[in-house]
């Protein structure tokens, strides 16, 4: 066990207790049934508020499990609350030198059937026709940890794991 081990386990509890509170608590939506996306009115963009995370939106790029760019372009949106909320995870992974690095956030309807689709273990990916998934509430985000330089710290799974690991 390294010297600094303790320091990011207290990071990832802190990072979790956090996310906790972003999942329980509710998200003023104006529908929470499939076929309807959360109002654009009540979506932030993220640099507008901080310049404090590593943004990799992953879905913009080929680089996930469909193989495809399924966003236009890196834009990372979500709700000013689960934003406020994740400022303040961020900030107290940054007293131990580290930031959150943000790969998923806002996620059009459209994006989450792509996704089902591609996905043939369904237990990973929300259905986009029932309830959907938080994320096309811009209630949920995909992170990770980086260190001072922006190099990912070594975490049980990757991005995009359709495992057990990787389960709640």
């Amino acid at each position: 066990m390294t010297k600094y081990q303790p320091y990011i386990m207290r990071s990832l509890i802190s990072l979790l207790l956090l996310f906790s509170f972003i999942f329980i608590y509710p998200v003023n939506v104006e529908s929470t049934t499939a076929g309807k996306n959360v109002s654009k009115k009540e979506l932030v963009l993220v640099k507008d508020y901080t310049k404090n995370f590593f943004i990799d939106m992953k879905y913009a790029t080929c680089n996930n499990f469909t193989g495809k760019t399924l966003y236009p372009s890196p834009t990372c949106v979500l709700t000013k609350g689960t934003l406020d909320k994740l400022i303040k995870a961020n900030n107290l992974v940054m007293k131990q030198g580290y930031k959150i690095k943000i790969w998923d956030a806002y996620r059009p309807l459209s994006v989450q059937k792509i996704m089902c689709d591609a996905t043939p273990d369904k237990k990973y990916v929300a259905n986009p026709y029932g309830t959907g998934s938080k994320h096309n509430r811009g209630a949920a985000v995909d992170v990770t940890l980086v260190d001072s330089n922006g190099k990912e710290l070594k975490m049980p799974t990757g991005f995009d794991n359709f495992t057990e690991k990787a389960s709640p």
